[in-house]
């Protein structure tokens, strides 16, 4: 899991790698928890940019099915609605961008163990 968040600084498909390496654990819910709200306080924090944590979240909703059918739907709510905002074909991209970040804070919680520098 540790790997994972300094992956973080990487290709975001390099951490998407590292997570299906981890999906055998029985812990892997909660490994991908830790990193969404690690996103988030990276976010917080301005580590990542917005657009960064877009093209995360895209990453992983296009790998190998790392993630369950619900997060996946989610997810892609999210990012469906931060592209159109972006394009400014639909919404307003501060609204797309206050979704991101209420979806991500849920899962600060499960950063309580790790600091982020």
């Amino acid at each position: 899991m540790i790997e994972a968040s300094l992956l973080a600084k990487k290709k975001p498909i390099d951490l998407s790698y590292k997570l299906k390496e981890l999906k055998g654990t029985e812990r892997f819910g909660y490994v991908v928890n830790v990193f969404l709200g690690l996103c988030y306080k990276s976010l917080l924090n301005e580590k990542f940019s917005l657009k960064e944590i877009y093209f995360f979240l895209n990453d992983l909703i296009n790998s190998d099915k790392i993630l369950d059918d619900d997060m996946i739907t989610d997810i892609n709510t999210l990012t469906d609605g931060y592209y159109l905002a972006e394009m400014r074909i639909y919404g307003e991209i501060e609204d797309a961008s206050m979704e991101i970040r209420r979806f991500l804070a849920q899962f600060e919680k499960f950063t309580e163990e790790f600091r982020i520098d």
